[in-house]
């Protein structure tokens, strides 16, 4: 790539393995991190190959994850990188060698819920939401969210895109909107789902992380819409630090990468509900009202 831009690859750092001591904290980092010039520097890596250590997907074997946070993603671990003919994901180097992470993902994941709390204002927290959202029905309402305040990655990465509430009636209140919301998360994760999909991985268990994986209301969301169980990870707010810190233990030869599943192990599971059997019904409808806007989306010089 370096030549094919005409780069000179001396302007660039030696590239190294995610696990490789590149030494000692220098003095003046050492001073203000207030540590030691003793303390070993591991290469470390990106927040999304991070996750991946944190959700322990550390082999093909292992079940996909998504990482609810401000945006949100849908990864899993393979061998080789996904070629996906639509461009809808990409693949990561895995932070363990001689894997790879392919990588779908919605931009405005939890950040979702977090506007909506903020625009009805009062002082509602997103969790406060989440909690009525649990109570009520969205999209058997008719009631539907496009997550994309944004604009959008997976699949469409389109950056006019805009978040849109279709279906209000009189009735709906707060709480409906909140579930609306969520739903609509969940309906642009199941599309990064699809992106990566081999079959195998689309029945096995989804583990999430990330600050919204501490609510069970998003969780039973998820697990209704993608019709699989749904795990919740021990790491969640601080998931990524917890990937860098085992790949620091890995790095000074402390442990090797499988102790993941030990430190994030399962903490709770959230089965779709029977009655539930609308999902193919509610991803059409999804992709229908994308579909209706683009145009409307579109910049003046579009139209």
């Amino acid at each position: 790539m370096l030549d094919a831009a005409g780069i000179d690859p001396a302007l660039w750092p030696e590239v190294v393995a995610s696990t490789d001591v590149l030494g000692p904290l220098t003095p003046s980092a050492a001073r203000e991190l207030g540590l030691s010039t003793s303390v070993l520097v591991v290469a470390g890596g990106g927040d999304g190959p991070m996750a991946n250590v944190a959700a322990a997907s550390l082999a093909p074997e292992d079940a996909g994850y998504v990482c609810l946070g401000t945006s949100a993603w849908y990864a899993t671990t393979t061998t080789a990188p996904i070629a996906d003919p639509a461009q809808r994901g990409f693949t990561y180097r895995h932070i363990v060698p001689g894997l790879f992470a392919p990588c779908a993902t919605t931009q405005a994941g939890a950040a979702s819920l977090g506007w909506l709390a903020d625009a009805l204002g009062g002082g509602l927290r997103p969790a406060d939401l989440a909690r009525e959202a649990s109570g009520v029905t969205a999209g058997e309402d008719g009631l539907f969210f496009l997550p994309h305040l944004l604009g959008e990655r997976t699949p469409w990465w389109n950056p006019d895109s805009a978040g849109a509430f279709v279906g209000l009636r009189p009735a709906h209140t707060r709480a409906h909107l909140a579930r609306a919301v969520m739903e609509g998360v969940g309906l642009a994760l199941a599309l990064c789902r699809e992106a990566l999909a081999d079959g195998d991985h689309e029945l096995r268990p989804v583990s999430v992380i990330g600050g919204g994986a501490n609510s069970d209301a998003w969780l039973q969301v998820f697990a209704d819409l993608w019709g699989v169980p749904v795990q919740r990870r021990a790491a969640t707010t601080e998931a990524t630090a917890l990937g860098a810190a085992t790949t620091g233990l890995v790095g000074l030869g402390e442990a090797d990468f499988t102790i993941a599943r030990t430190l994030a192990p399962v903490t709770g599971t959230f089965e779709p509900r029977s009655d539930f059997t609308d999902r193919g019904l509610f991803r059409e409808r999804h992709m229908a009202l994308y579909a209706a806007l683009e145009p409307w989306f579109a910049t003046p010089e579009e139209a």
